[in-house]
């Protein structure tokens, strides 16, 4: 039979073990980042990051070239709508964001405005997501964000997709695929 009191020290124990057990998250550190993208897409920055740990994303306020010749600005990858209508002269300012996936693969998402394919010039909010399944620089296990080194992603597959859904899906240009993507996204911590 558990008196009052002893139950009493059971849940002060307890209690002491789950809080004991959390650990606190780690403290933001602001470093220095450097990205570049080349082929399909041309672009870059650099700017100070507040990161935590070995896992938070790395992000950055970019400017980007849809390559004029380039996966992204052919109309066939949309299933024949046009990507100038969609992209312009394929110059895009939006925010993208570095990480990496529980699975160990290197995944950029860049979010930009564009238009319908239609003609109309309804302004849509795009997002291009670029995946390596190998991992930053081929290794599932590499450490992210990197510390005083360069990480690469080779982007092996992609796709464009639209916020607000199937609404759109009809007058965007919107897609996925493997393998055929030109893309390699440089990250750097001096």
């Amino acid at each position: 039979m558990i008196t009052k009191r002893a139950s009493g020290h059971l849940l002060t124990a307890a209690c002491l073990a789950v809080f004991i057990g959390s650990a606190p998250a780690a403290p933001k550190e602001t470093l220095n980042f450097t990205f570049a993208m080349g082929g399909d897409v041309v672009g870059g920055r650099s700017e100070p990051e507040p990161v935590r740990g070995k896992t938070s994303p790395v992000w950055f306020k970019t400017t980007a070239t849809l390559n004029p010749g380039g996966l992204f600005m052919k109309d066939a990858s949309y299933g024949g709508k046009s990507s100038s209508n969609c992209f312009d002269n394929g110059s895009v300012s939006g925010n993208i964001q570095l990480t990496k996936t529980r699975d160990g693969e290197a995944k950029a998402i860049l979010w930009f405005s564009g238009y319908t394919s239609d003609g109309s010039e309804k302004e849509v909010t795009y997002y291009l997501t670029l995946v390596d399944s190998a991992g930053w620089n081929g290794d599932p296990d590499a450490q992210f964000p990197p510390r005083d080194t360069t990480l690469n992603l080779v982007a092996n597959e992609w796709s464009m997709q639209t916020e607000g859904g199937g609404r759109l899906k009809n007058v965007t240009c919107t897609g996925s695929g493997k393998v055929d993507v030109d893309v390699i996204l440089w990250l750097s911590q001096p």
